[in-house]
């Protein structure tokens, strides 16, 4: 059984949710994915780390970043690589020798990306078990390749560490290629209505 304790968007939490954390096992940290780390954020992670309740970050409204802000894949990453590094800069300044070093990153599987609004999300772990066959890689390998300076030049069939192929042609990181463009294109299709 599972019981979810939803907190309020009020940058002061309220003594209820407080004490719901001391019998929490653990937390979903939701952040929006456009605007980034709020007050309350900074709050609550505060809060449940002195509780030593372990959270996991999850970006939302990436519908939005899609749709409203039309970032294409690239800007998507760069967008979410700044949201998880504030939430870990205000993480920092928290931390309690109890909970060991605790950071969000989407290769340990602590940061899930997805649309509350849509009702649908996703973490690395999918994607590296989708893809790992196809890449003739273990799922751990394939899960470090999408996030951070991963990129496939699909002529040469190599991965690289930095962004041109050996023609010194751009090349799209793996997130972008093999995660966020197939997503922002089935956003456009079904916009377009077409099937």
């Amino acid at each position: 059984m599972m019981n979810v304790i939803h907190s309020s968007n009020n940058p002061d939490l309220s003594p209820e949710t407080i004490t719901t954390l001391r019998i929490t096992d653990g937390a979903l940290l939701l952040v929006d994915a456009v605007e980034g780390v709020s007050m309350q954020t900074e709050t609550f992670l505060r809060y449940a780390l002195q509780e030593k309740v372990k959270s996991v970050l999850v970006l939302n409204k990436v519908d939005m970043a899609i749709l409203g802000q039309k970032f294409d894949g690239e800007a998507l990453y760069q967008s979410f690589a700044h949201v998880i590094q504030k939430t870990n800069d205000v993480l920092a300044t928290f931390q309690f020798k109890e909970m060991g070093n605790n950071i969000f990153d989407p290769v340990i599987g602590n940061v899930a990306f997805g649309s509350g609004k849509d009702e649908w999300g996703f973490t690395l772990n999918r994607f590296a078990r989708m893809y790992a066959k196809k890449f003739e890689l273990s799922e751990e390998a394939m899960l470090k390749k999408l996030w951070g300076d991963h990129f496939y030049d699909e002529t040469d069939k190599k991965w690289k560490t930095e962004g041109l192929s050996e023609n010194k042609q751009p090349l799209k990181r793996a997130f972008v290629q093999l995660i966020m463009d197939p997503i922002c294109r089935l956003y456009q299709s079904i916009l377009n209505g077409k099937k």
